[in-house]
């Protein structure tokens, strides 16, 4: 198999992204972050919800952005 970015005498290519491939990434980028931040409001109205619930017990663990661990009494 050989590597498009290295010529016969083994030396690399620089290769640059495109304008359209600039933008493409720039997009996905964008969508993603909008994902990221729509899936936070829906995880933030969750724990409220069980947080009101007297059936369960609720413990938010500080590791990473926060890990809920609920138990049914």
């Amino acid at each position: 198999m050989c590597d498009p970015k290295i010529n016969r005498d083994g030396q690399t290519w620089e290769v640059e992204a495109l304008d359209y491939q600039r933008d493409a990434i720039e997009l996905f980028k964008y969508n993603l972050q909008s994902i990221s931040k729509r899936i936070a409001v829906h995880i933030h109205a969750l724990n409220k919800k069980i947080a009101k619930d007297p059936r369960v017990l609720l413990n938010i663990l500080p590791i990473g952005s926060g890990l809920t661990i609920v138990t049914k009494l």
